[in-house]
């Protein structure tokens, strides 16, 4: 069974990077503010105005996205810099713990996993962020809840793979979310298979399974992850770098 490693790539890949964050300067700066009894402006803060297509998207900011949005949403992912790090770092991992071996070792093996990483994010990104939801006119980024107790904002980050908001506002089940995993898993099945050996529906609706529950875990590093920044005192280009590659904006292009 292959094992879905792309949605925890990123994560992993910037948890590395956590004893860099708590950066002294940073530490020290804020102690100086604080010995002066001045609190400077918030950076981030300061990035978002200077910068208002990279506002965080939120409950009280959220509009509709039109067709051409929700395409521009797969093209981002597909071409952003982000996304190819994540599957790097995917492809890396399964070739050190020589997942699917079939595709092979050392550098051949690598570049046949990050194909297919390619491949599969393109097909899942193509149904899930854009076809499905102009279909049925469904909102395909996370909503961050943000304000309200523990378990409720983890209950609904868990949820967001079944339920979504509706281009009207509402709430309904999260079918692009559904549909297109499933579709894009059998596709996958086609492709990504040892040679004369092809996988079938079984294989297909285990992907499937596995690929949903990873997004719900994913869901509550979105959901968390900056409550987890502040409370840690990452450095400030740590926290942005992270914020921008997992948090939705306002503008879908």
């Amino acid at each position: 069974m292959r094992r879905d490693l792309r949605s925890w790539a990123s994560p992993v890949f910037f948890v590395l990077l956590l004893p860099l964050g708590v950066a002294p300067r940073a530490r020290a700066a804020e102690a100086a503010q604080d010995a002066a009894g001045q609190s400077g402006p918030d950076p981030a803060a300061v990035s978002t105005v200077q910068k208002p297509h990279l506002i965080e998207l939120s409950a009280s900011n959220w509009r509709p996205l039109s067709r051409r949005e929700k395409f521009g949403l797969f093209g981002r992912d597909i071409i952003a810099w982000e996304t190819h790090l994540s599957l790097g770092f995917d492809a890396a991992f399964a070739l050190g713990i020589d997942d699917r071996n079939y595709l092979g070792r050392g550098g051949q093996g690598y570049l046949r996993r990050y194909g297919i990483n390619v491949v599969d994010e393109a097909t899942g990104t193509f149904f899930q962020a854009f076809l499905f939801p102009a279909l049925f006119h469904e909102e395909p980024r996370y909503i961050p809840l943000e304000r309200s107790p523990l378990a409720r904002r983890a209950a609904y980050a868990l949820s967001r793979v079944a339920l979504t908001r509706n281009d009207r506002g509402g709430e309904t089940v999260h079918k692009s979310k559904l549909l297109g995993t499933v579709v894009s898993s059998a596709i996958s099945n086609t492709y990504d298979a040892p040679r004369g050996h092809p996988k079938g529906a079984a294989d297909a609706a285990s992907r499937a399974a596995i690929s949903l529950a990873s997004d719900a875990a994913f869901n509550l590093f979105k959901e968390f992850w900056p409550d987890f920044a502040r409370k840690v005192k990452l450095n400030v280009w740590i926290q942005n770098l992270v914020r921008h590659s997992i948090r939705d904006v306002t503008r879908g292009v």
